[in-house]
């Protein structure tokens, strides 16, 4: 059996109702993991077409997984935005000065003149510099705490997800962490660039998308570190 598939095969225990009863082969060893017969193909994904870690754990669907990144989004935003105070109130005293002195320009009927953006990225490199590495730090720390302490986020916890290696389950080691934040949060860094920004922002987007094309189920941070988001309720 050592050279068979995982997947859903007849329950060789006789106390689960034998081959009315399927239990998950993980390519090495039985697990706990049972499901109901009705004719599965054997090493299939599961009777119901769910997509599942090699040792039958359910994956979290595409739109769980959006609203536990929303939540968590609003948590970290609020709390980075607020450290970042400092840095976005020069950037909303920049704004308003240069909307006072093209209004005063325009009353007295000289010629308005506004900055082009390259004179605006000059005069705000600073600030939003600033903000970016702020909001990326609260991020790292929110999510570094807790997917070591807790296995997931708050939001995920809220919605009953964790994160797990996909090949064992068990607690997330540091390196697996910042593999999967590296490739999560790492071009938020970039955002305060010129254009660059603006390349590194579809980034986020392309690795969000990932899980819903992909066969296992995994975004690209979930592929660095070699993990999975689980359903546990």
């Amino acid at each position: 059996m050592s050279e068979t598939a995982p997947g859903w095969y007849p329950d060789p225990d006789p106390r689960s109702g034998g081959t009315s009863t399927l239990r998950w082969w993980d390519g090495r060893q039985w697990t706990g993991h049972l499901a109901p017969g009705g004719g599965a193909a054997y090493g299939s994904a599961g009777p119901d077409g769910v997509k599942r870690t090699p040792d039958g754990e359910e994956l979290a669907g595409w739109g769980r997984r959006l609203a536990a990144l929303v939540l968590d989004g609003l948590v970290t935003g609020l709390v980075g935005y607020a450290l970042a105070f400092p840095f976005v109130r020069q950037v909303l005293a920049y704004y308003a000065e240069t909307f006072r002195a093209s209004f005063e320009a325009a009353e007295s009927g000289a010629p308005v003149r506004q900055p082009n953006g390259f004179e605006m990225y000059a005069d705000l490199a600073g600030p939003l510099a600033g903000i970016a590495l702020v909001t990326l730090a609260v991020a790292i720390v929110y999510h570094a705490s807790f997917l070591r302490w807790r296995g997931a986020t708050p939001g995920k916890l809220l919605l009953g997800m964790r994160v797990r290696l996909r090949e064992a389950p068990g607690r997330l080691g540091w390196s697996t962490i910042a593999k999967r934040l590296g490739v999560q949060l790492g071009p938020q860094a970039l955002t305060a660039v010129p254009f660059l920004g603006s390349v590194a922002g579809l980034l986020p987007l392309l690795d969000g998308l990932w899980p819903l094309w992909d066969p296992r189920g995994q975004a690209l941070h979930d592929k660095a570190a070699g993990t999975n988001v689980v359903r546990v309720r």
